[in-house]
């Protein structure tokens, strides 16, 4: 499927960040959701590189469409650190030319008590996650490919779940995808999320390391 013939009402967006949340809680979207593989974004500015892992070839930046729930999905394994608006740019052309009303990034904050904060450049979708119950981030720093968004698209929520660790965290994604349960009317059973995730942590921990191992040694040829 061309991206041009998609349409989507919402997209969202992970890349690695605290306690991998984003990652983790995709991942678990992409096994949980009829997702099919739709295109990938490069980046000039990000050294060359495709992970294997269980036989498929695994791009910096893929692209997933969920038809049933008008859902696009973009999971970055690298942190983009210098591309972040490029990056940006090319994901809010094409949320554009998709037809997505907002687009929603996840990431993780390091802290002990567990909460989930939101943040929006869209005043209606504000008041929509405040009547859902969530609570809004009234003091705090946004960064990566998050903040660049929130500068670049008109309407972007970004999701912040705390977490105590570096290491890929499923609990914190958990409650990541109970945020976009309720946002997007998913009727995602995510109650065995914890021992799911767990699998899926494992997982996205594997690609990673792969991933970090093949930027070290720029003479591999691959990765096994």
């Amino acid at each position: 499927m061309k991206l041009n013939k998609v349409r989507a009402d919402y997209m969202i967006v992970s890349f690695p960040s605290f306690g991998m949340v984003g990652n983790v809680a995709l991942e678990f979207l992409k096994e949980n959701l009829n997702v099919k593989k739709i295109g990938k974004i490069f980046s000039e500015n990000e050294p060359p590189m495709m992970i294997i892992h269980n036989g498929e070839l695994i791009e910096p930046i893929s692209i997933y469409y969920d038809r049933k729930h008008k859902l696009i999905l973009v999971q970055g394994l690298t942190k983009a650190k210098g591309s972040e608006f490029s990056i940006s740019k090319k994901i809010d052309s094409i949320a554009k030319m998709c037809g997505v009303k907002t687009i929603i990034t996840i990431d993780g904050a390091s802290s002990v008590s567990g909460k989930v904060y939101f943040t929006s450049n869209n005043n209606k979708e504000k008041e929509r996650l405040k009547k859902l119950g969530f609570e809004e981030l009234n003091n705090g720093a946004v960064l990566g490919v998050s903040a660049s968004l929130l500068n670049v698209s008109d309407s972007v929520v970004s999701v912040f779940v705390e977490t105590e660790s570096q290491l890929p965290d499923s609990r914190a994604a958990s409650k990541a995808i109970i945020f976009l349960d309720k946002m997007l009317n998913l009727n995602v059973d995510y109650k065995p999320l914890l021992d799911q995730a767990k699998i899926f942590e494992k997982k996205v921990n594997k690609i990673l390391k792969k991933k970090i191992q093949a930027g070290k040694d720029s003479e591999v040829d691959y990765v096994g």
